[in-house]
């Protein structure tokens, strides 16, 4: 066996997830993850998010990726408020997870 070829090879796979960094895999395609700094309209990126009552709390719904959320407020750059047309809800969002 060839170790250096071995070798190359695994640093080649390395370099590739090392890559990708900051991205999510959807279905074979990969996108970048951004933050909602100001508001408006976001795509969720995230597989699913929970929807929560407050930050960090109790979820009150599941949204998938692909879905709309209309961000109104920010608290601090970790969660974001807003409104999801899919669940017809308001609620907090942990940012960081949109497309």
């Amino acid at each position: 066996m060839n170790t250096a070829r071995t070798r190359s090879k695994k640093f080649a796979s390395l370099l590739a997830v090392t890559a990708l960094g900051g991205a999510v895999l959807t279905s074979g395609a990969a996108y970048a993850l951004r933050s909602a700094n100001t508001n408006g309209t976001y795509q969720i990126c995230a597989e699913t998010i929970y929807l929560r009552n407050e930050p960090n709390g109790p979820a009150i719904d599941t949204l998938k990726a692909g879905t709309h959320f209309e961000v109104t407020s920010n608290a601090g750059g970790n969660w974001v408020h807003g409104y999801s047309y899919w669940a017809q809800k308001s609620g907090w969002l942990q940012n960081g997870w949109f497309c």
